[in-house]
């Protein structure tokens, strides 16, 4: 695995939480030469920021495609018009009322559409207009919890499955055209980065989780309000202020984010919002010559 060169200079936010900066460089200047120092940064870091950028949609999409394959939103109603893979977060509304994007996503921690078989891998998120006060967005490491475990808590989850939702994420809620009937998808709670090697816990929301066999409902839920609580303890959460021209990249393998409210009837939000398309998740936990699909 390759190290972050000088190529991407970042600066490490202090604690121990996720979060670095990228100083000085414009993301309309990376091109593939950069790719490996990026996506290394992000492996070790969960989380880049780039301050100052101006981009325009194609910008944005260029710059996604590098890391890979785009993916589309299933919530089709918040689709930037003339751009389908470009999602919009706004409480802003159109002259005939409409809302242009959706001002109500991501409350709950998360990683991005978790119900995919092939799950999301990286998000890029760049900020238009930000209210003065409120609208951060939270990440905290699910790296770094699994690596503080008892070797016997690490064996417990390892053999744990959850079934991801997109029904009872999304079904009746929004439309979501072609994607209404997916299905759910077992994903394993400890999975291994393709890039690193290293194992962490994946969850996502309440909301996106359903029992696999062996499992109720209810202890799927208490198992995940208590990982969540113990991933953002004192001190392990980066709180990003959004300022206009940030670019916030995340790898959401190992890493759970969250949107926080602000005052949506006085101040303006417009974010837009790609993604990158992930592997299938390889079960972690297990010798790595032996990982397998979480089937």
């Amino acid at each position: 695995m390759p190290t972050a060169s000088a190529e991407i200079p970042v600066k490490v936010l202090s604690g121990s939480h996720p979060g670095a900066i990228v100083q000085g460089v414009g993301v309309n200047d990376i091109g593939p030469h950069n790719l490996d120092a990026l996506k290394a940064a992000l492996a070790e870091h969960g989380v880049l920021v780039f301050r100052d950028q101006k981009l325009t949609p194609a910008n944005l999409i260029a710059f996604g495609q590098q890391f890979g394959e785009l993916e589309n939103s299933t919530r089709q109603d918040f689709l930037l018009p003339n751009y389908e893979k470009i999602y919009v977060l706004s409480n802003v509304k159109d002259e005939n009322g409409k809302p242009i994007g959706n001002a109500d996503d991501g409350y709950q921690l998360h990683t991005d559409q978790y119900f995919f078989e092939h799950p999301t891998a990286y998000t890029l998120l760049y900020c238009l207009e930000a209210p003065p006060v409120g609208s951060d967005t939270i990440f905290c490491s699910t790296k770094t919890l699994y690596e503080e475990m008892s070797d016997e808590e690490k064996r417990k989850y390892a053999a744990m499955t959850i079934m991801a939702s997109h029904d009872k994420l999304n079904g009746g809620r929004h439309n979501t055209g072609a994607y209404a009937d997916y299905p759910d998808i077992p994903q394993p709670v400890v999975r291994r980065h393709p890039l690193t090697g290293n194992d962490f816990l994946y969850f996502s929301a309440k909301l996106s989780a359903r029992p696999a066999p062996g499992m109720t409902e209810q202890e799927v839920l208490d198992m995940i309000d208590d990982l969540r609580e113990r991933a953002t303890a004192p001190g392990r959460v980066y709180s990003h202020k959004w300022q206009v021209g940030d670019l916030v990249i995340w790898d959401n393998r190992g890493l759970l984010h969250a949107a926080t409210p602000f005052d949506k009837v006085n101040h303006r939000r417009i974010c837009h919002r790609i993604s990158v398309k992930g592997e299938r998740p390889i079960r972690g936990g297990l010798p790595a010559s032996s990982g397998v699909a979480a089937e």
